[in-house]
């Protein structure tokens, strides 16, 4: 009896992708909560004076001054 192990490479590449997509958002949650730690207070969790400045100077930026995130790729992604 010849048994013969076949893999899909279709479904193996499909699983590897979806490893990798797991791991770079595993990547990305992690590097948000190290952000979001530094703009915290350790003891009581409140913004740090300095996060409390920066936001309200954002909040003074009028809106029409912003930049889609989307605008901003192609920015970067267009320089020369």
């Amino acid at each position: 009896m010849n048994h013969t192990n076949s893999v899909d490479s279709h479904a193996l590449y499909k699983e590897l992708k979806r490893i990798e997509e797991t791991m770079a958002t595993k990547d990305q949650v992690q590097r948000l909560i190290d952000a979001v730690g530094e703009l915290t207070d350790e003891e009581d969790g409140e913004l740090t004076e300095w996060a409390k400045k920066q936001l309200e100077k954002a909040r003074a930026e009028p809106e029409e001054n912003y930049i889609s995130h989307e605008d901003l790729k192609r920015e970067i992604l267009n320089k020369p």
